[in-house]
């Protein structure tokens, strides 16, 4: 039987409801994992955007050189001094991860809701850093976010009157996905939970 269109409008939402409701009554055999997402402010995509391109520039300016048709050498992308800095703190904090992962895991620090790390509570004795050592490692790791957050804040274009707040968050967000599982979180109203 062929539908007319006013019809068809109708009835894909009802069997996917009803398909819904049938696999609900399955039990282990269908694990379904459905995760609704909301629209994204344009300010949202462009932070999202120009942090992903940050890691492509990244990629970019390390490899290794092309060669030309003509057999030649391809000279090195130029970049700015802004670049080189955003690059320095992309490969610190990729280097220094392992250990930041370490003491989010731990409890240590937390992922705070303004894109930034905050050490929480002192390492126990039998824990591989010190006090210090945590202080030093927290430090660079939201110098290297400052870089970040900064290049951000000047690639993303908005007049939104809340758009440092916003790019600020969109950037917390950001580290907060990315942490480990049983990280500290601090969500936007300044509570913390557990991922």
């Amino acid at each position: 039987m062929l539908l007319t269109p006013q019809y068809r409008f109708f009835v894909l939402p009802l069997s996917l409801c009803v398909c819904s409701l049938a696999l609900q009554g399955c039990g282990p055999l269908f694990n379904l994992n459905i995760k609704v997402l909301g629209e994204q402010t344009s300010l949202e995509n462009q932070v999202l955007g120009s942090y992903a391109t940050l890691g492509n520039e990244l990629l970019a300016y390390s490899s290794v050189r092309g060669v030309e048709p003509d057999g030649s050498l391809r000279a090195p992308k130029e970049t700015t001094e802004s670049q080189k800095q955003v690059f320095a703190a992309l490969q610190n904090r990729r280097y220094n991860s392992d250990d930041i992962q370490r003491l989010l895991i731990a409890g240590i620090v937390g992922e705070t809701n303004q894109g930034t790390l905050e050490i929480l509570k002192d390492p126990p004795r039998d824990f591989p850093f010190t006090r210090e050592q945590v202080e030093q490692l927290v430090a660079e790791e939201n110098s290297d976010r400052a870089i970040l957050l900064n290049r951000l804040n000047t690639t993303v274009v908005s007049d939104a009157p809340n758009r440092d707040e916003e790019i600020r968050w969109v950037f917390a967000t950001i580290n907060q996905e990315i942490a480990p599982q049983g990280s500290p979180l601090q969500n936007r109203a300044g509570d913390w939970s557990t991922k």
